[in-house]
């Protein structure tokens, strides 16, 4: 994960005077969206966090033993005229804490700064730390952290699907008579595929058939539907729900289908039954998009109810 990533939803955030839809339905489902985020972004926070406190209090233990003249490997760090980190002093532990612990606040407070002003370094250093971390031997960090990890991956899918659920809400009571009409070709056999479709919101394909149903005539509302990154996020979050996180056929079949799309990069060459692990870097090819697509659907139905009253 980059600082980029964790602006995009208060970026999104500030911009909604300017971008947020006309209707009030279709803007409730904005905000709700946007809240959804706003904690998964939250959790986000957390593998970094974790890492970058680690790395940071590793660092002033280093500081503090050149300052002690115990340490070859850093240079001495002049400044502390404290009579108590002589090694007979009585309170020489409490002291050596003390300073580790001035140093921790300054080197945090210094990321902090960077990190808000827009410097990557900050994150950098976080994601050499996660893998750091996940490198550690310690199953509890590592299952910890991926379950970290996976829950963003959900609760990204689980914020999508609510988004266009509301929109789809929000668009038929805008529109009295739209939902009657669509309600009536709920169950439809696909002439190519030959099988069943039903119009739906809790598979992709269902929310893709109840939109064409209703915008088939709007290129860019079911270019946002069909686009493979869903399709990505929708098959790397179901294993974790319904697969304990092991690969199935299923997800098989879909690699040749996604092999093209960047946030399915890592998962291509997985065999069945293989676990799927994620890192900062995966979860964000996952994460970013689906909050693009979601602004543009707002912004793409929004646009179709002003147009078609």
């Amino acid at each position: 994960m980059d600082a980029a990533d964790f602006c995009s939803v208060e970026k999104y955030q500030r911009a909604t005077p300017a971008i947020g839809p006309s209707f009030g339905p279709i803007r409730e489902a904005f905000n709700a969206f946007i809240g959804n985020m706003a904690r998964v972004h939250t959790l986000a926070y957390m593998p970094p966090l974790i890492a970058g406190s680690t790395i940071a209090w590793e660092r002033c233990d280093c500081l503090a033993l050149a300052e002690l003249h115990k340490s070859e490997d850093y240079p001495l760090i002049s400044g502390f005229n404290d009579l108590r980190l002589r090694p007979e002093a009585p309170e020489f532990n409490q002291a050596v804490y003390d300073h580790k612990e001035q140093l921790r606040v300054i080197y945090m407070n210094d990321m902090s700064k960077r990190l808000l002003a827009g410097d990557p370094s900050p994150a950098t250093l976080n994601q050499v730390a996660l893998g750091v971390l996940m490198d550690t031997g310690d199953q509890r960090m590592i299952d910890g952290l991926q379950a970290v990890l996976q829950a963003v991956v959900v609760e990204t899918w689980t914020s999508f699907e609510m988004l266009v659920e509301m929109v789809w809400d929000g668009a038929c009571q805008l529109k009295p008579g739209f939902e009657a009409g669509i309600m009536m070709n709920k169950h439809r056999k696909d002439p190519v595929l030959g099988v069943d479709r039903k119009t739906g919101f809790r598979t992709l394909d269902g929310m893709r058939f109840t939109y064409e149903l209703g915008f088939s005539k709007s290129p860019k509302i079911m270019g946002i539907m069909d686009d493979l990154r869903l399709l990505a996020l929708q098959s790397v979050r179901n294993i974790f729900v319904h697969k304990r996180g092991f690969v199935d056929d299923e997800f098989i079949k879909r690699q040749s289908i996604l092999a093209n799309e960047a946030c399915f990069a890592p998962f291509v060459s997985l065999l069945e039954k293989e676990p799927i692990k994620l890192t900062g870097s995966s979860v964000r090819e996952h994460k970013n998009p689906a909050i693009d697509l979601a602004i543009d659907l707002v912004c793409e139905v929004d646009l179709w109810l002003t147009d078609n009253p």
